[in-house]
């Protein structure tokens, strides 16, 4: 009896370990938003949007993860937009309890100023925790922390590196072949 329970809970988890690729496109709006250039700490907001693709198998997922922002912030009395394209490695776990959580590490990209002076930030380093609800069908609300720096800009160290902190409030769609 007890080999025929085996038996059975095995093929039970061998039917439910599927194993496929994901892609997960999202949207979202940058939030509470922190820059610290060194001298000055000022707040940002904007819109971020990219996408995941990973290999997921039994709930574990990891892969690139390649996103686009647009944020707006104040230094003095003048405006500036930093465009910035990141891409990050991906590791996160689906619960089947509708709860799926992740963390990022920044691998490179780089943050464009435009103003009176263009100049562009180089070589990020940080990380992105976040965090997603799956209740809802083929949508995630997603809740993502974002710490990461700026080393160098227009190819010079920084004496100082330009620091972003931030919460990014996203909805996806994670597609799973």
């Amino acid at each position: 009896m007890k080999k025929n329970l085996l038996i059975l809970l095995f093929f039970a988890f061998v039917v439910n370990a599927r194993a496929g690729i994901l892609i997960e496109p999202y949207v979202g709006m940058v939030m509470n938003g922190e820059i610290d250039n060194g001298t000055d700490v000022e707040d940002y907001s904007g819109q971020s949007y990219g996408a995941r693709l990973a290999w997921q198998q039994m709930g574990l997922f990891a892969g690139l993860d390649y996103r686009l922002s647009s944020k707006e912030f104040s230094f003095g009395s003048s405006d500036y937009e930093v465009s910035e394209n990141l891409y990050a490695a991906v590791i996160g776990y689906e619960f089947p309890i509708m709860l799926r959580v992740w963390g990022e590490f920044i691998l490179g990209g780089e943050g464009e100023v435009s103003k009176d002076t263009d100049f562009t930030y180089e070589k990020p380093s940080g990380t992105i925790l976040g965090l997603g609800y799956t209740g809802l069908p083929f949508v995630s609300l997603n809740f993502e922390m974002a710490n990461y720096k700026y080393s160098e800009a227009d190819g010079e160290s920084l004496n100082d590196d330009a620091k972003f902190s931030h919460y990014l409030l996203s909805v996806s769609l994670p597609f799973s072949f």
